[in-house]
């Protein structure tokens, strides 16, 4: 998520609009990973449940001895679109699939989402994203 974090807002939409057209098929083993970081259940996930469930992962696998970075809070901020304070499932889906690109079995379909995703902001068919048609998708300034 890290990565994630450092790309622009106007990417990080774009990345949103592909997770969107993934199918749940595609996309059952992230809904699983969101299903336990969400710990309260109410379909988004704090940075506190972010914080707890990388402390379970961690001290099962060096007994709770390792020290906390701002990476949590980086990616956090960078996975959460919106800028609510909150990670909901699809920006999970985003920043996971993100990280996921170059691992997925067919890559010509992650170009090909990409494709429709970014033919689907530029409404106006100029090849480019201008600021018009961000601001339409966008969720905060």
């Amino acid at each position: 998520m890290k990565r994630f974090s450092a790309k622009t807002r106007a990417e990080q939409v774009l990345v949103g609009r592909v997770a969107r057209r993934f199918s749940m098929e595609d996309i059952a083993d992230i809904k699983d990973q969101f299903m336990h970081v969400d710990i309260d259940r109410d379909g988004s996930v704090t940075l506190q449940e972010l914080e707890q469930a990388v402390d379970k992962i961690r001290s099962a696998s060096d007994g709770g001895m390792y020290r906390k970075s701002n990476y949590l809070v980086d990616a956090f901020l960078g996975a959460d679109a919106d800028c609510d304070g909150k990670v909901d499932y699809m920006e999970f889906v985003a920043a996971t699939i993100n990280l996921r690109q170059r691992s997925f079995q067919n890559p010509s379909k992650v170009k090909r989402k990409v494709r429709e995703a970014f033919d689907a902001i530029d409404t106006n068919e100029d090849g480019y994203i201008d600021a018009e048609e961000l601001e339409v998708v966008r969720g905060c300034n």
